[in-house]
């Protein structure tokens, strides 16, 4: 296996780590209350690639780790580049599009076949007929709008990856000294670069919290010294309403993933005595912007800088492109792609050079910190007989930035009854907070669907 870590730029960085830091803790669990160091991380990820290749995989397969937040998830990335295999981001929940990706293997917890000589004896390995193949020098595989109807296989390359954290490392100023409590999932983009990714390349020690209650969290915080601490909107919502200890070594927070209100970012202040820094990325590029200086007057209502070796350029209406040496080179089931990537957001810049988000350009929901694609669902209830139109439209929520409301055209149906279809045929997390059926919905004058009266409807109800 020396060979794949001399084509592989992130396991040198990995075996620096643990070449300089072998006796540093690498590692640690909340859950199993147990943590490795760079030398057990190295020995255990070697153990992981021999155990993974006599039970079958091999170079070039795809393999889809849907394991949660345990350091098995990290270790077994690692392993699979030892093999020449690429990895599949998954939610515990969500395995079932593996094949669907290409995937000729899926890693779950006390689900399918043990593994001979794995560390961890709960993961377990199921094989899968792939629907399709990967393309050559695929390293990393993330779902995009993998909360949707219509989940799409963002793929990189590992000096794609490479590219990304450093990035992030640069932007954010993280050293081998920061701890990082990681308590959002590592199968997202988000969890992964400022985990999995963190850990190699920038040494830094990661310490996986499953509990997100506020006490668990600064229970971590104290205990493990973490000075980063990523997090979404929700949580920086649930920490603003709590007391903090005193004296911790916590340095820098960043919220992502959805809009971070400005009541809750200033309670958040109160509480802690933190600023918090917004933090601007997608699935297809990593992290795009960020704002260092949160306390600056002109901070207000925007996500920062562009990161280093990221140049966002403003289409028309102010459509977002990124151009970055991280973003992905092909997207699942679709190959052919531009050499930015736009993020179906609309922007501007401000007076100095900040960047201010106006909304989205797609029609897309954050709930939750997770995506939702509202044309994929009006297309899901179109698809039922006897309904005529439908249209799902994201409303303000406090607690989950958006919620989605479904206005279905039909009179063959009730609320009740698409409500239950929705539960039986979608994801917990596509299924509408509410589904409103109306007699017909609003249209232009060309007769197509009024978006705009959507919004009216949204807000008045109907």
């Amino acid at each position: 296996m020396t060979s794949a870590v001399a084509r592989s730029p992130l396991l040198q960085s990995l075996e620096r780590q643990v070449r300089d830091r072998g006796r540093l803790r690498a590692l640690h669990s909340e859950a199993e209350r147990r943590s490795f160091t760079f030398a057990q991380l190295g020995e255990r990820v070697r153990a992981w690639a021999a155990s993974l290749q006599k039970a079958g995989v091999q170079a070039g397969q795809l393999v889809a780790i849907a394991l949660g937040n345990i350091p098995a998830f990290a270790e077994i990335f690692f392993a699979l580049r030892l093999l020449d295999a690429a990895a599949l981001l998954v939610d515990e929940g969500n395995a079932s599009v593996s094949s669907k990706m290409g995937a000729s293997w899926v890693l779950r917890r006390d689900a399918g076949i043990p593994i001979d000589g794995g560390p961890d004896p709960d993961v377990q390995l199921s094989p899968l007929r792939p629907e399709g193949t990967i393309p050559a020098g695929t390293a990393l595989i993330k779902l995009t709008s993998g909360s949707t109807l219509s989940p799409r296989g963002a793929c990189f390359s590992e000096d794609a990856l490479v590219d990304g954290i450093e990035h992030i490392l640069r932007g954010m100023e993280i050293t081998p000294d920061d701890r990082v409590l990681l308590s959002i999932p590592l199968s997202h983009g988000y969890g992964f670069d400022n985990g999995v990714l963190s850990l190699a390349a920038g040494g830094t020690p990661l310490i996986l919290q499953s509990d997100i209650l506020p006490g668990a969290l600064l229970r971590s915080l104290r205990e493990h010294e973490i000075t980063f601490f990523p997090a979404v909107p929700a949580l920086i919502r649930a920490l603003g309403q709590v007391a903090w200890p005193e004296s911790l070594a916590l340095r820098r927070v960043i919220s992502a993933s959805a809009p971070l209100s400005r009541e809750a970012a200033e309670a958040f202040r109160r509480a802690s005595g933190l600023p918090v820094g917004q933090f601007f990325g997608s699935t297809e590029t990593g992290g795009i912007s960020f704002e260092s200086r949160p306390d600056d007057p002109g901070a207000e209502g925007c996500v920062g800088f562009p990161l280093p070796g990221v140049r966002i350029e403003l289409a028309d209406g102010g459509a977002v492109r990124v151009h970055s040496s991280a973003n992905r080179f092909a997207v699942l089931p679709e190959q052919a792609v531009p050499a930015y990537v736009e993020t179906g957001d609309r922007a501007s810049w401000s007076a100095d050079g900040r960047l201010k988000l106006e909304g989205r350009a797609t029609l897309v929901a954050n709930v939750g910190g997770l995506k939702v694609d509202l044309g994929a669902l009006d297309a899901f209830f179109r698809a039922l007989p006897g309904v005529d139109e439908a249209a799902a439209v994201p409303l303000d929520d406090p607690a989950a930035g958006q919620r989605v409301v479904a206005y279905v055209e039909t009179g063959s149906w009730t609320e009740a009854r698409l409500l239950q279809v929705c539960r039986e045929k979608l994801s917990a997390r596509e299924v509408p907070d509410e589904i409103r059926v109306v007699p017909r919905l609003p249209r232009n004058a060309r007769g197509k669907l009024d978006r705009g009266a959507l919004g009216s409807l949204g807000r008045g109800g109907c």
